[in-house]
């Protein structure tokens, strides 16, 4: 399965354990905590542009330029959720220490 196909047969109601097991099937995740400083760097620019691309996607299906917000209200800016686990980074914890936890268990308690 590709990223693609991913999209393709991904749903709503999709649960964080059934979206990491989906997201493993497409990358090897379990790899991830072993790439080098410099790898590191160049996995997070692919992912970061391909997070601009969906934006863009989700944009372009959003003609008028506004997206829904949960509850059903017009509003923009407004991107919506993710179906796989929170998992807390520099830009959401603040100062406090990381938790590197999720390099082991995807975010998954």
């Amino acid at each position: 399965m590709n990223l693609i196909e991913f999209a393709k047969t991904a749903k709503d109601d999709v649960s964080p354990e059934d979206f990491v097991a989906k997201m493993k099937e497409i990358l090897p995740l379990d790899e991830v905590k072993n790439l080098t400083e410099e790898e590191g760097l160049m996995f997070f620019s692919a992912v970061s542009w391909l997070h601009d691309l969906g934006l863009l996607l989700i944009e372009f299906n959003e003609q008028d330029g506004e997206m829904p917000s949960p509850d059903g209200q017009r509003m923009a800016p407004c991107i919506p959720g993710t179906h796989g686990p929170f998992i807390d980074t520099v830009l959401t914890r603040g100062r406090d220490e990381p938790d590197f936890s999720p390099l082991v268990n995807f975010g998954l308690e």
